[in-house]
């Protein structure tokens, strides 16, 4: 089996960080939110009334408590560890601000002791030299279809990108996975030409 450099977002991929984020929310602002109803990380297009700030939305999800409470997505940790136990190396990659990167580290080291992986921080994660890429943010495919010589992006499917459309240009490059099981499956079939079980 060929080794793969495999490239995974932290929030929202691995971490739920939306249900650390609607707790934090409603203990401040005394909402009674349920994680559901949140649906969008652009405050502006959220259809739920919002209490706070536009500001306060975005501070929220920088704070440590909120940082420290989320927990990885169902499934994560099983097909992370099997990833690496095929043989292929996982690359973190996050434009996670500077201020909350210890805390992304110390977490992923706390939940994720057996995993060995690189560490790539930075908002331009097409630079990080990877055979695919795994991330929730809806806006990278457009960044995805535009450039050249990119490799297959798995949209991590969210409530809020599943309404962005994958772009006609993207020439097959892009392709969404509703779990962590369909993303083992994903990078088994589309990119290495081979039918698993899971």
């Amino acid at each position: 089996m060929r080794q793969l450099r495999i490239g995974i977002d932290i929030d929202s991929t691995i971490y739920d960080l939306e249900a650390a984020w609607v707790a934090k929310y409603n203990k401040i602002y005394g909402d009674n939110m349920k994680q559901w109803e949140f649906d969008d990380w652009d405050f502006i297009f959220s259809k739920k009334k919002i209490r706070c700030t536009p500001e306060s939305f975005f501070w929220i999800s920088q704070h440590a408590d909120v940082q420290w409470d989320t927990y990885p997505i169902h499934g994560a940790k099983e097909v992370l560890s099997q990833l690496q136990a095929d043989g292929h190396l996982i690359c973190i990659v996050s434009s996670a601000k500077r201020g909350v990167i210890p805390i992304k580290v110390a977490k992923l080291m706390q939940d994720f002791p057996e995993l060995d992986y690189e560490l790539h921080f930075t908002k331009e994660k097409w630079l990080v030299h990877l055979d695919v890429m795994i991330d929730d943010n809806p806006y990278l495919m457009k960044q995805w279809a535009r450039l050249f010589n990119l490799p297959p992006l798995i949209v991590f499917s969210q409530r809020w990108n599943t309404k962005v459309p994958i772009p006609d240009d993207s020439q097959n490059l892009i392709v969404r996975a509703g779990n962590w099981h369909e993303v083992y499956r994903m990078i088994n079939r589309q990119i290495l030409g081979e039918e698993v079980e899971w």
